[in-house]
């Protein structure tokens, strides 16, 4: 049994010179700013460094690292193994990364999965290998905890899917900080957007922006749609469900090449965030591939008690910083996914 994870995608994925890492990461993550909102939640994009590494960088940007922090999160989907109403815990001991080996909360790991086994397992040591979504994230951390130089963090990886029950999600989740303190622990929501076309059998298309005005809400701008803005819209109308109380960046408008639309708002703010966007996800069948752990985070901010333990208000909601995605369609045989980076603001 190996207790060392290895860093399976690098040199294909993402670099695996650390001279290299180095020098992308530290032109955004050594300019942080006073004034920066920081947050103990943040979504980050899982492809290919040459596709987000900016989205990746600017979310860590805003993760509240401190002294104090002991554990750090690191959730996502599973792309390789089907299961459900379980959540998969790493079974190593260390990380390895081009800049260094991350330390993994292995007793608090095991004591979780011993303590609520129909719902917490450790991982096979093939599915945590094989699975992408939570290694892409590991380097600009490992040089972020460096940069700020924090002793003795670890880090828990798991993987998740869905959840038959909501109220058996919120006390797994109860369980999970019950373990360990919340106060000390930073989330890190790995997760891509809308994966539209041909690989995804993914096709939904916004033919007329009237008719989509139970997500997108605007003064009569009128913007003539192709395919590409049309998938930007439906990335757009799932950020505005997440964000009911936040005004999206500009960045993001700019990025989709709709600037017009950044007085949009979201109709349906009726509700929870979490019944809004599960409802949306029906509504469009939208392909986001870390809907699970964002859903597990929306979890917290939808139970009170949750809510309390990480000192959240009733307004706190998702906050999108930046957009990107891997490359513009103009037919239907041709295929994107988007990127999005954000962060929980209270």
């Amino acid at each position: 049994m190996s207790t060392i994870r290895d860093s399976k995608l690098a040199g294909s994925w993402y670099s695996d010179s650390s001279n290299d890492l180095k020098r992308k990461f530290q032109k955004v993550l050594n300019n942080d700013n006073d004034n920066l909102e920081k947050s103990s939640f943040v979504l980050a994009p899982h492809a290919g460094h040459r596709f987000c590494l900016p989205q990746i960088l600017s979310s860590l940007k805003h993760l509240d690292l401190n002294s104090n922090t002991k554990s750090i999160i690191v959730i996502g989907p599973s792309h390789k193994v089907a299961f459900k109403n379980k959540i998969y815990l790493s079974p190593f001991k260390k990380l390895h990364t081009p800049l260094g080996d991350l330390s993994v909360d292995y007793e608090s790991i095991h004591k979780m999965s011993e303590s609520m086994p129909k719902y917490l397992n450790l991982a096979s040591e093939s599915m945590d290998q094989n699975e992408h979504c939570l290694e892409i994230i590991y380097p600009a951390l490992k040089y972020l905890v460096d940069l700020k130089q924090i002793q003795d963090v670890k880090i828990m990886p798991m993987i998740i899917s869905k959840f038959d029950s909501e109220s058996v999600l919120k006390n797994v989740i109860k369980h999970i900080f019950s373990t360990i303190n919340c106060e000390d622990t930073k989330v890190v929501i790995s997760s891509d957007f809308t994966h539209w076309g041909s690989p995804y059998n993914y096709y939904f298309q916004i033919d007329n922006m009237k008719k989509f005005n139970k997500y997108i809400t605007n003064d009569n701008v009128e913007i003539q749609l192709d395919i590409n803005k049309s998938i930007n819209l439906l990335n757009l109308a799932s950020m505005l469900v997440l964000s009911p109380n936040q005004k999206i960046d500009q960045t993001v408008y700019n990025k989709m090449e709709m600037p017009q639309l950044s007085n949009a708002y979201s109709a349906s703010k009726k509700g929870s965030i979490l019944h809004n966007f599960k409802s949306y996800l029906i509504d469009t069948e939208d392909t986001i591939c870390g809907m699970y752990p964002i859903i597990f985070v929306l979890s917290i901010l939808d139970d009170e008690e949750l809510r309390g333990m990480f000192k959240l208000s009733h307004q706190a909601s998702f906050q999108f910083i930046d957009y990107n995605y891997s490359k513009k369609v103009f037919h239907q045989d041709d295929y994107r996914v988007s990127y999005v980076s954000g962060y929980i603001s209270n």
